[in-house]
């Protein structure tokens, strides 16, 4: 029984690595797009007041 909870904590940390790495990953890819969006608007607005 001991070794089985062992075992068990064991993957739970693992899905809780694995989660929080997509987590950051998610954010990553959130602050990629809000930086092309920005730069997409900025790059537009440059455009239109010219």
């Amino acid at each position: 029984e001991v070794r089985l909870h062992t075992q068990d904590k064991g993957k739970r940390l693992q899905l809780m690595t694995i989660g929080r790495r997509l987590h950051t990953q998610d954010k990553v890819k959130h602050q990629l797009s809000v930086g092309m969006v920005c730069r997409l608007t900025s790059g537009l607005e440059h455009l239109l007041l010219r």
